[in-house]
């Protein structure tokens, strides 16, 4: 479709104002005279419009896609055959787009429209709005790692969203180091706002994703090595496993985000549902890993 009929729109907007204008002389804001001047003028273009409703320019999908943020960053000779194998999609709302413990098949770019998380292992008092709005990458976490999906993504409002499959997406990761690393921070912005969403939920997507792109920093650690994350940043385990080195020690499994605070570190994971763990003294990689702070 390249256009759309505004026709009950139209008739909508133009009814309310009606009302509103007989309020008005009700209220004695105005007086008849000039209450019935306007009824007529918006009576009148009642009628033009509705013999003749205005045309909206529909975009390209291929320009929506291309738009995203996430297939947008992608150099050509990657981001050229995902557009070609990916699926346009329109939600109305409350539709579930994927749910909580299930196989991921794919990653939701959305395009328009608002998604809302829920999630039973990850319980977050401090989340306020735990939504997603345009611009988000969704389920690319799970695809990447090869996990369940952590939570159940429902549409919240009427959502134009664009879907790929899993194997398109790991395909590409072979193609070059640097889009791998790519993958795995954009994979960030939406597991960041389900860990800690006290910090992050505040930020607006294009927030989040200037934040990544300019300011966080992707290591990979062999087994053995000690992690040291400054008291100014905030890590985030995306891959392996990590061995606390304390009063306690405790294995942390990914997704986990670890936090400075005065010196030592304290951690949520994906499996905690309270507050942060208590305070840690250092973080000791237990295998091969994948991490990144911002």
């Amino acid at each position: 479709l390249h256009v759309v009929k505004t026709r009950q729109v139209t008739y909508s907007v133009l009814n309310h104002l009606i009302d509103y204008i007989q309020n008005l002389e009700k209220v004695g804001l105005l007086e008849e005279k000039e209450m019935l001047h306007l009824h007529d003028a918006v009576q009148s273009d009642l009628k033009r419009l509705l013999r003749n409703p205005p045309l909206v320019k529909f975009p390209k999908i291929s320009d929506l896609i291309s738009a995203h943020p996430l297939l947008r960053e992608l150099p050509p000779s990657v981001r050229e055959p995902l557009e070609l194998s990916t699926k346009e999609i329109m939600k109305l709302s409350g539709v579930t787009l994927y749910r909580e413990g299930s196989k991921p098949s794919g990653i939701w770019l959305i395009s328009n429209g608002v998604v809302k998380w829920t999630s039973k292992s990850i319980r977050n008092k401090h989340s306020l709005h735990p939504v997603f709005t345009h611009g988000s990458n969704l389920g690319l976490y799970e695809v990447l790692i090869g996990k369940p999906y952590m939570s159940d993504m429902v549409t919240d409002s009427v959502v134009l969203c664009f879907f790929i499959e899993s194997d398109k997406i790991l395909s590409i990761l072979r193609s070059d180091p640097a889009v791998e690393d790519f993958l795995w921070q954009q994979s960030a912005i939406a597991l960041s706002r389900i860990l800690l969403p006290q910090i992050f939920e505040k930020l607006t997507m294009q927030d989040m994703r200037a934040l990544i792109a300019e300011r966080s920093k992707m290591t990979t650690c062999l087994r053995g090595e000690i992690i040291e994350i400054p008291y100014h940043c905030i890590g985030f385990l995306l891959e392996g496993f990590i061995k606390t080195h304390g009063l306690q020690e405790e294995l942390i499994t990914p997704p986990a985000a670890l936090i400075p605070s005065q010196g030592n570190l304290s951690f949520r994971s994906a499996e905690t549902s309270g507050n942060l763990r208590p305070p840690l003294e250092t973080f000791y990689v237990n295998y091969t890993h994948k991490s990144m702070y911002a």
